[in-house]
């Protein structure tokens, strides 16, 4: 499997609770057509209100994780979440406005980054998730989002290939379980030698579906974090364009 798995399965898990909080007072909504929606649509609100959901949600499953959270990822992380959530809470009316806005998330991303060149792996990768939501609200920030959530889909792309060599790999073992379930259809019904015979063959049969279940759970697993890893991408990438300051065709 993949490095940094946890990280994925922290983000799958945040998106779902993110969605689901953003919505809380209405019907319930799977989370791909929830986000769907807020990226094709001028859903402003639906997008401000999922990104604060979702970076609340992934502090608290971040801290779920390790209890004992470092204060190297402590800091960065909870800076981050209340910077992300003020941000898109302040009404943006006037230029001091907007300068100040870009301070405190400049700072945010200061933090992030000195937390991302200590840290590896897994808490590497969720420093990551962190970046591209404070870059997001940041139009002066918008070459390091696309750098950001292009190694994030290299990442998807990877998942994507293990889980296609997975579900090969479990389609290997379908001739192996016919010929078995073949094969005690021929086993004499009566004497010792045919129940032992038996259970051998359904034994056998028993083990090679077993490991044809886990390498297609491996490729399903691995395909949902693809699937969270690019429709988080999708996400912040629309938020970023929301968040841009809009063009004045009338200068004076």
């Amino acid at each position: 499997m993949p490095d940094n798995q946890p990280a994925v399965a922290i983000l799958n898990e945040a998106l779902q609770a993110a969605a689901s909080k953003a919505v809380e007072e209405q019907a319930p909504a799977v989370l791909g057509h929830l986000i769907r929606a807020a990226l094709v649509g001028p859903a402003s609100a639906a997008l401000g209100a999922i990104a604060g959901e979702l970076i609340k949600a992934l502090f608290d499953r971040t801290e779920a994780m390790d209890r004992k959270l470092s204060a190297l990822m402590r800091e960065p992380f909870e800076t981050a979440k209340r910077t992300v959530i003020e941000a898109l809470a302040v009404r943006i009316e006037t230029a001091d406005a907007q300068q100040e806005r870009e301070r405190v998330l400049t700072r945010a991303a200061d933090l992030l980054e000195r937390a991302y060149t200590l840290e590896q792996g897994s808490s590497q990768e969720l420093v990551r998730y962190y970046q591209c939501l404070v870059a997001a609200l940041r139009p002066q920030a918008q070459g390091y989002l696309e750098l950001y959530t292009n190694e994030l889909r290299q990442k998807a792309g990877g998942l994507r290939t293990f889980a296609a060599a997975e579900n090969q790999r479990a389609e290997e073992y379908s001739p192996q379980i016919d010929d078995a379930l073949r094969s005690l259809k021929y086993v004499p019904r009566v004497g010792v030698d045919s129940f032992d015979q038996k259970t051998g063959q359904a034994m056998q049969v028993g083990i090679l579906g077993a490991a044809q279940s886990g390498h297609q759970q491996r490729a399903k697993t691995a395909t949902e974090q693809a699937d969270s890893l690019d429709l988080f991408c999708d996400f912040v990438l629309r938020l970023a364009r929301q968040m841009r300051p809009p063009v004045d065709r009338n200068p004076t």
